[in-house]
């Protein structure tokens, strides 16, 4: 979903007014306090998947709200993020988090600054979820944020405080789209969580995975515990 921000998006800004023309995807308006619509989507199948995606990520960036493409979920009350690239393992190991206590998110994660704090805005309808499996409780602090790669097999590594700015930037998708003061904004995220990890409030790893492993299931159950024991 996130990843399908067309390329050809007409952006225009106007104070605190963005008129965004996404073609086929419609057009909306959007301000500090609604996302109005100015055209329709054609496709009604991809109605709810473009409002909760270029619409809905640039009205969060108004608000200092940045939704990274990423995976969550909770351990002892506080969220564990998952970054990486698309088939890196996010969603198979927040589906097996699922079974051990909550999945947070899977696809879509707000995450926002306040009151020094970092949280996980939620709850955020997750498209790829069914409605049973939604999270419906209250935002979270995040308290560890984890970037999955492939390699030749299990390993948990520490990051360093530098690695998670990239990352951050990296993977919170259409970004092109924010106005010049969501981007400062979220330059600066990227800088406090890099300055959180310098602290030690907020734990920044690497997990690497072994490349297509023959029990999908069972390998995702190592990872998380792999995680849980670091």
């Amino acid at each position: 979903m996130l990843r399908d921000i067309p390329v050809h998006a007409r952006l225009e800004w106007s104070g605190d007014l963005a008129s965004v023309d996404l073609g086929e995807l419609g057009a909306y308006r959007i301000t500090p306090s609604a996302i109005e619509i100015a055209r329709r989507c054609a496709d009604n199948d991809r109605w709810r998947e473009v409002l909760l995606g270029p619409a809905a990520l640039m009205w969060l960036a108004e608000h200092s709200v940045f939704a990274l493409h990423a995976s969550a979920f909770a351990i002892e009350q506080a969220a564990c993020a998952l970054l990486g690239v698309s088939g890196a393992g996010k969603s198979t190991l927040a589906r097996h988090a699922a079974s051990q206590g909550t999945r947070v998110a899977d696809d879509v994660l707000p995450i926002a600054v306040r009151d020094d704090r970092i949280v996980v805005r939620t709850p955020f309808p997750q498209l790829k979820l069914a409605d049973s499996e939604q999270y419906h409780g209250r935002s979270l602090p995040l308290a560890r944020i984890v970037l999955l790669r492939r390699g030749a097999s299990l390993q948990v590594e520490s990051a360093a405080s530098g690695d998670v700015g990239r990352w951050i930037l990296r993977h919170t998708p259409g970004s092109r789209l924010y106005s010049p003061g969501a981007m400062v904004a979220h330059l600066q995220m990227a800088s406090q969580l890099a300055a959180a990890v310098e602290r030690g409030e907020l734990r920044a790893q690497v997990l690497t995975v072994p490349h297509c492993p023959e029990d999908p299931a069972a390998a995702a159950k190592a990872a998380y515990a792999a995680l849980a024991a670091s």
